[in-house]
């Protein structure tokens, strides 16, 4: 079936209203995987009185605009985290909609779109949570991380990138980060990054290739470089880290 049997208008709308419910249950995600909870049940309640809550004080974004910022349940504030969180679900759907499949209309079937669609989707939304569980835990779980790699091996070929390469770059990723952090640790004697740092450029490497991968660590090496001289100036200090594996989100 061909992408342009449907209309432009038809996509889009489809990727806003996916993204956003997939960013509201991202909240729970970021929430719940860190302490080990399930994010299946119970279903959601509200954290200052315990209440569950009601489908209607529930929609992605409306409800905390219509509400205040409050909970509809007992009046407690609600973060603006979460509004945050689903406005990031919305622009990704939407921006993935042009990406993968409208700028595909001509040469690409729809089945192949959607399958690229779901996989970017997925991975994308999976870093938006590991910036704010390493934000609030310093950590990358190992199931976005190395499963973010895995999809990214999976889908290769559907996004025009050899499995060799995707493998290839993947781990060799890994294993360059891994080498510069032990030589780093032989010579300072303490080790500069965390393994979360060597998954999450394999996760770029079977992404993007290797070019990829360097572009991310350059990237990421700026902005960490940046965000620690802004700590430095304002006087902020992290806490000592939480989880199993640092990494810089």
């Amino acid at each position: 079936m061909p992408i342009a049997t449907l209309p432009p208008w038809f996509f889009r709308l489809f990727g806003a209203l996916f993204g956003l419910v997939w960013g509201s249950f991202l909240n729970v995600v970021i929430y719940r995987v860190p302490r080990e909870l399930s994010v299946v049940s119970p279903p959601s309640r509200c954290r200052a009185c315990k209440r569950p809550i009601r489908p209607w004080n529930n929609l992605p974004l409306v409800s905390w605009f219509l509400m205040g910022g409050k909970a509809g349940c007992c009046g407690a504030k609600v973060s603006p985290r979460y509004p945050l969180v689903e406005a990031l679900g919305l622009g990704i759907g939407l921006a993935l909609t042009e990406t993968c499949i409208l700028q595909h209309s001509g040469e690409w079937e729809l089945p192949r779109a959607l399958a690229v669609y779901g996989a970017t989707f997925a991975v994308a939304m999976a870093l938006v949570a590991a910036t704010f569980i390493d934000l609030d835990f310093m950590y990358i779980p190992d199931s976005i991380s190395i499963g973010g790699a895995i999809i990214g091996a999976a889908t290769s070929t559907l996004r025009g990138m050899s499995l060799v390469d995707s493998l290839a770059s993947g781990i060799g990723s890994f294993v360059v980060l891994a080498g510069f952090d032990r030589l780093y640790k032989a010579i300072r004697g303490r080790s500069g990054l965390g393994m979360g740092d060597w998954k999450l450029l394999m996760l770029a490497g079977a992404w993007f290739g290797y070019r990829g991968a360097c572009f991310v660590l350059l990237a990421g090496s700026i902005q960490g470089s940046v965000a620690a001289l802004g700590m430095r100036l304002f006087g902020i200090k992290l806490a000592p880290a939480r989880g199993r594996a640092r990494g810089a989100a």
